[in-house]
């Protein structure tokens, strides 16, 4: 827009220098045009005069109406033929405000008067002439008019990448709510499936996912409200996670431990262990938003374990000089290092025929709004750690 602008500007300018020099010009030979039919009202006089030297009177008087007849007369001067006193080396500008009128008699040149108009005058005739106002009028319109649409074109454009944006967002959304509760769905659909009787491990499981699948859905409603008054107020009167409480270490080792149930429910093949070496660390980030986060980092390490002999994958959280470490890793296939770097710096997904790189995806947007830090660690067929660290928040 500001292209736009700047070209229309120069367009304006150039028109209006056309303006005024044809306004210019054309009253520069009105002026001229006017004392011409003066002299040539008094033209027999004037050369009598210029012919009998003793009489100048006349000729002076006449000369001196020249001032009253254009007020932008600033020299009148009466010359006898072939005694003309014009000035030497003028300017192409000094010769537009000079010129000589020729007087004869009876058809028989006798001399020539030469006028020196004000510059100054002349450029005031022109400014507060009707063709210039005008001409400088419809200049305004112009640009008003156009101005006017290019503001309307360039809200319109803005308005409908808003738009796609906020449907952009709006599939987003939806491919992550499909995403994050296909992992407690599956654990349900495996309890509901088993034909043995509920039990003590089996009775918490289902409790768990229903409130894991409640969670994300108001996780995700409360960051849709964070963005939506992002947009409305700015960046810089929104804190993200402002609604997010802290998690002391019993409710993480509750968090991980839930994961973990729902993941050797619904993988017994797998084994999992944790390791939890935690004091007193407290996190600002939502419980169903860090339960999220790990369940698409354990969700990688299992889709990586495929044909892998002794599966396993490890969760360890630890504190450490205010920082909280969460480790995820396991001995599956590994991953070559431009796909490490992909993943930490473009995302997607490689190596699955149904990802969609929204897990990750997930865990990227968590650091980012935490101030956290994102690495992954991995060499094929050595398995693969994915490690996040976080600021404590303050102890109670």
């Amino acid at each position: 827009m500001k292209d736009i602008s700047a070209r229309l500007l120069a367009l304006f300018i150039g028109l209006f220098i056309v303006v005024f020099a044809t306004s210019f010009l054309i009253n520069r030979y009105e002026v001229e045009g006017k004392l011409r039919d003066y002299v040539g009202l008094w033209e027999v006089d004037i050369s009598k005069s210029m012919m009998v030297h003793e009489d100048k009177t006349l000729m002076d008087k006449i000369l001196m109406q020249l001032r009253y007849v254009e007020s932008s007369v600033e020299l009148a001067e009466a010359h006898l033929a072939g005694k003309s006193e014009v000035a030497p080396n003028l300017t192409q500008f000094q010769k537009l405000f000079q010129f000589e009128i020729p007087v004869s008699l009876h058809l028989i040149p006798v001399g020539q008067i030469q006028i020196r108009l004000s510059p100054e005058g002349v450029m005031f005739r022109t400014v507060t002439s009707f063709l210039f106002l005008s001409g400088v009028g419809l200049l305004m319109f112009f640009f008003l008019m156009v101005r006017r649409r290019e503001v309307k074109n360039h809200y319109e454009k803005t308005l409908l990448q808003e738009r796609m944006q906020f449907e952009s967002e709006i599939a987003t959304l939806s491919k992550q709510v499909a995403h994050d509760i296909r992992a407690p769905l599956s654990a349900l659909m495996a309890v509901s499936q088993s034909r043995n009787p509920l039990n003590d491990t089996m009775k918490p499981l289902l409790s768990q996912a229903s409130e894991r699948i409640l969670g994300i859905a108001e996780d995700l409603l409360r960051l849709s409200r964070e963005k939506q008054q992002l947009m409305c107020t700015g960046p810089s009167k929104v804190r993200l996670n402002e609604g997010a409480t802290q998690s002391s270490p019993h409710e993480l080792e509750t968090i991980v431990q839930a994961i973990l149930n729902e993941f050797q429910v619904r993988y017994p093949h797998v084994q999992f262990q944790k390791t939890l070496r935690l004091k007193d660390a407290r996190l600002d980030v939502s419980s169903a938003q860090l339960s999220r986060a790990l369940s698409n980092m354990i969700q990688n390490s299992v889709d990586s374990l495929t044909d892998r002999p002794s599966p396993t994958v490890s969760i360890a959280l630890s504190e450490d000089r205010d920082r909280l470490a969460i480790q995820v890793q396991d001995n599956g296939k590994g991953m070559e290092a431009e796909v490490v770097r992909k993943i930490q710096t473009e995302g997607g997904t490689f190596g699955k025929s149904s990802g969609n790189g929204l897990g990750l995806q997930l865990v990227r947007q968590m650091i980012r709004d935490c101030q956290g830090e994102f690495q992954i660690y991995s060499k094929p067929n050595q398995g693969s750690v994915f490690s996040l660290s976080f600021p404590c928040g303050p102890k109670s």
